[in-house]
């Protein structure tokens, strides 16, 4: 399947479900909203790459929002002080190894794709991720089925090739955020 009808596909979902959400169902921290807002931004990006080559945004603002993506983990981390045991810590040094080692000129694409996919650090950033996932103390994500559906999401775009990774990861998570806040929405 061309990955335009696909994308083109997923981006009319998306827009259905995010105008039909009621705002209450963003029922969030105002961190979270800016973390799925940044996630709806970096989607928004890689489709717009898809179709009009800009340099400015495939070499620098797709790589600048998805790392300030992953970095609202790390806020999340600290606003909610989830260090209560020592697997916190353990999450929160890999996030920092990844910070010191992100390398945004890896992270270009072209129509979406990564020209040069940086293998390992995605596989050390899935692995990381996952961890935090199921150890995590953070009270948006202490379903067990939560932990799971986030963790398959993040193993999911493994089983693809590298240098769509930036695509498919994108693409379910951004799917999985508006089926999410549409049908199950967050209660304080």
């Amino acid at each position: 399947m061309n990955l335009n009808i696909l994308i083109i596909f997923v981006f009319i979902i998306w827009l259905t479900l995010l105008l039909q959400t009621p705002l209450k169902n963003y029922n969030l921290k105002p961190t979270w909203l800016m973390k799925t807002m940044a996630v709806y931004l970096f989607f928004l990006l890689v489709f717009v790459s898809m179709f009009i080559n800009n340099s400015f945004n495939t070499k620098y603002l797709i790589p600048l929002v998805g790392f300030i993506n992953f970095l609202f983990i790390v806020i999340l981390m600290i606003e909610e002080n989830s260090f209560n045991n020592y697997l916190e810590i353990i999450s929160l040094l890999g996030f920092i190894y990844l910070f010191i080692t992100f390398d945004y000129k890896r992270w270009e694409t072209k129509k979406g794709i990564l020209i040069n996919p940086p293998t390992k650090w995605i596989v050390l950033q899935a692995i990381v991720l996952s961890f935090w996932y199921i150890t995590a103390n953070n009270k948006n994500i202490t379903k067990n089925y939560t932990r799971y559906i986030f963790t398959f999401i993040v193993l999911l775009p493994l089983l693809f090739p590298m240098k769509y990774y930036v695509y498919i990861r994108i693409t379910i998570l951004v799917l999985t955020l508006a089926i999410g806040y549409k049908y199950f929405p967050n209660k304080k």
